[in-house]
């Protein structure tokens, strides 16, 4: 299947999803009209919502609104994974070397990370990150569970956990 979007003002670009499901997240992330296979699936400023609604459950992707967010999953729920993908951003700032990560339920870009929860993503941080304080590691989580925050506080509480006998 080929997946376009066309965002507002723009013309049409194909876009790298593994499924309807990813191109759906992407295409509402930007707003843009999606279209598989040259065929109008959705189009987040141009259609009233219940018909977007309507068009993706056609396709079997079920919408539901959690936290405020718009969500779509498959509607059929052996198709639904828990997984999560990481984009692994480092920079230096004020001569820190700092880490910044952001994270989706959908592969947003081909050079993501796949991980199964947050715990495994912070032990990968930990192993391949160790020279960057965790108080310059910043975690960003988007989607309906849309938090953000440092490494450390993960860390203390790790460190917590060992200081007390508890493994």
């Amino acid at each position: 299947m080929k997946f376009e979007i066309a965002p507002a003002y723009q013309g049409r670009k194909e876009i790298s999803a593994e499924d309807l499901l990813t191109a759906v997240h992407i295409s509402l992330n930007q707003e843009a009209d999606l279209f598989e296979d040259g065929q109008l699936v959705c189009s987040w400023l141009g259609l009233p919502m219940d018909q977007n609604i309507e068009n993706l459950h056609l396709k079997e992707i079920t919408t539901y609104v959690q936290n405020h967010h718009y969500c779509f999953k498959w509607s059929d729920e052996s198709k639904n994974t828990n997984k999560i993908f990481a984009t692994f951003l480092p920079h230096v700032w004020e001569g820190e070397d700092m880490l910044q990560v952001n994270v989706h339920d959908y592969r947003a870009s081909a050079n993501e990370r796949e991980f199964t929860s947050l715990d495994e993503l912070h032990d990968f941080i930990f192993e391949n990150y160790p020279e960057i304080e965790p108080s310059f590691i910043s975690i960003w989580v988007f989607g309906a569970e849309s938090k953000n925050y440092r490494l450390n506080t993960i860390a203390q509480k790790e460190q917590q956990f060992l200081l007390e006998g508890k493994n």
